[in-house]
């Protein structure tokens, strides 16, 4: 293996989407034979770490993802390390999420390594925003009840800001997007707010960048959604109804490989009484770094042993 360089949120509001697993990825992801040991040779390998910090605790993550000319493919290894979790594991827990995005075959492959069992899904349930998150509890959100809940167009604003940094040797733009949610309880007269603030650090420096571009773009054209909603800000995005022509300038400003985003989520709940009463509360912080590409990958890295149940899901 040749190294090229080395270097969510909880809503407020009944029936929201889980949020606190989508941000800053997306998770897209690979051409998977029919056999669970396939050597895969990746054009682009991307590693990044997290660090998180949420209502449970802090949790730290590696993800490995791969792009090729068939697919991608995102192996995902968290640590619970915070206090809190600790204690309710009785140590650190590790656990490990891995997902393939065939687009040849036309599925999803999803690994439940605690369950020993390969989950398949048609391709096209990329198109649900709750295939998007990284935990199968949130994929059964409850729909908002129309006549109860009012909900407010969002309010976007993406900024390019002054100056360049340099993040593990990448020269980098710096862009700020800022993401308003609101909603309105009318049993109770309540407001729940959310905010989320994200920056990004954006270079075009780096290795393999047209090939993740590539794939990304077929993904796009076979489900039908456009390549800007599996990108960098396809948290962010899965917010936005409807065309992204009238934001289509702003969204041109987000372009570059994502070396390093920080995202600060915030809620706010307002009662009946008004703002006075205000309740605000920072509920996720992350920080996604990129800290190597390779030009190949270890076929160790994404193999599922043979004796993996295989259940397809409809």
């Amino acid at each position: 293996m040749m190294l090229l360089h080395k270097g969510f949120i909880v809503s407020s509001r009944s029936g929201q989407r889980n949020l606190i697993q989508q941000l800053l990825f997306v998770v897209l992801i690979i051409l998977f034979s029919n056999v669970f040991s396939q050597v895969l040779l990746a054009e682009a390998l991307f590693v990044h770490t997290v660090e998180r910090k949420t209502l449970l605790g802090e949790r730290t993550e590696k993800i490995s993802t791969a792009y090729h000319r068939d697919g991608i493919s995102i192996d995902r290894r968290k640590l619970y390390t915070g206090s809190f979790m600790r204690l309710f594991f009785g140590g650190i827990k590790e656990e490990r999420q891995t997902v393939f995005i065939s687009i040849r075959n036309h599925h999803i492959r999803e690994i439940d390594w605690k369950e020993e069992k390969a989950y398949l899904y048609d391709i096209n349930r990329l198109k649900e925003v709750a295939m998007l998150t990284d935990e199968p509890s949130s994929r059964h959100h409850v729909p908002i009840v129309e006549d109860r809940y009012q909900e407010f167009p969002p309010e976007l604003v993406i900024s390019s800001l002054e100056g360049e940094d340099s993040i593990n040797g990448y020269r980098c733009r710096k862009v700020e997007v800022q993401l308003k949610l609101n909603t309105y309880d009318r049993l109770r007269g309540t407001y729940s707010k959310t905010d989320i603030s994200q920056r990004l650090w954006l270079s075009e420096e780096v290795p393999g960048i047209e090939e993740r571009g590539e794939v990304i773009k077929r993904l796009g054209d076979l489900i039908g959604v456009e390549v800007e909603r599996l990108g960098a800000l396809s948290f962010i995005l899965s917010y936005w109804k409807g065309s992204l022509a009238p934001i289509a300038k702003d969204i041109e400003k987000v372009r570059g490989y994502p070396v390093k985003t920080h995202v600060i989520v915030t809620a706010h709940f307002i009662p009946p009484e008004g703002e006075s009463k205000k309740v605000s509360r920072v509920i996720n912080e992350e920080t996604n770094t990129l800290v190597a590409v390779y030009n190949r990958i270890d076929e160790k890295l994404f193999e599922v042993p043979s004796h993996f149940v295989e259940v397809k899901v409809k």
